[in-house]
């Protein structure tokens, strides 16, 4: 990225130098030199252009690389670790990665020296089957039912469900 913009650069600088130099008059009777307008637009036309394309150059110069190595090397915030299966940031503490659902004890080992099973990847079917026994949600084959109440997302029924759970 910054030898494109040095490239652009050294062109643009190039083509500045061309445009200043160069001349826009033409040879007239009686040894007389009067001013090309058609010249002088080619003059104008070349500065501008040359002039943009220095100015991309500088700022494609001046930019930092925003590569991946830069981004990976940054530690994680205070109180997150990264989990070693997907790369989500998760807190320090957890013991299952809440976005893989695999056990992080696996790749740390436990601190008693007792390494806990792999735990499975859960799919999404299974997961909303938890959700639907944990809760007494049922699946009528057209929409999800909840005690007297029909919802067409299950996300919608374990939201009511949750919700009278924590008035109880």
């Amino acid at each position: 990225m910054k030898g494109f913009g040095l490239l652009l650069l050294c062109a643009g600088a190039i083509g500045l130098l061309l445009a200043f130099g160069s001349d826009t008059s033409v040879d007239a009777e009686f040894g007389q030199r009067v001013h090309n307008l058609g010249l002088m637009a080619d003059r104008q036309n070349t500065i501008l252009l040359s002039a943009v394309i220095a100015i991309v150059g500088a700022i494609m110069l001046a930019a930092p690389d925003g590569g991946p190595n830069e981004l990976s090397t940054t530690a994680p915030p205070a109180g997150l670790k990264a989990c070693p299966w997907c790369a989500e940031q998760v807190q320090a503490a957890a013991i299952i990665c809440r976005y893989c659902q695999r056990s992080l004890a696996v790749a740390d080992g436990d601190a008693q020296g007792v390494v806990a099973p792999e735990s499975p990847v859960l799919t999404q079917e299974q997961r909303d089957q938890m959700s639907m026994d944990k809760h007494g949600i049922r699946f009528d084959g057209k929409q999800y039912v909840y005690l007297e109440y029909r919802y067409d997302r299950l996300k919608d029924a374990v939201a009511y469900a949750e919700l009278l759970a924590s008035r109880a």
